[in-house]
């Protein structure tokens, strides 16, 4: 069984990467919007505020800066429905 994540849902965190691929987006600041554990370790779905992207992180590529913010920070509450037809044709329900 492993450990718990590190990091939680709305944690802003640094980017340190380790990949030469990720050099772009090191120094960035972001915030954790996803939490996924595969063999082990976890890895995080890191909206870059500045760029306005997720990228996936493995927890050894961030760092926390110590901010959290909440789900409203990001999120407006707003949701639609869509509903599907029988021959699979999508229509927004009011």
């Amino acid at each position: 069984m492993s450990s718990a994540p590190r990091f939680k849902f709305y944690e802003e965190v640094r980017i340190t990467p380790l990949k030469p691929e990720m050099s772009s987006v090191e120094g960035e600041t972001g915030v954790i919007f996803g939490v996924s554990e595969q063999e082990g370790s976890w890895s995080y779905a890191v909206f870059i505020l500045r760029l306005s992207e997720v990228w996936g992180l493995d927890e050894a590529e961030i760092e926390s800066t110590g901010v959290c913010y909440s789900r409203e920070d990001f999120y407006s509450g707003e949701s639609i429905r869509i509903g599907v037809d029988a021959n699979g044709q999508s229509t927004l329900i009011h």
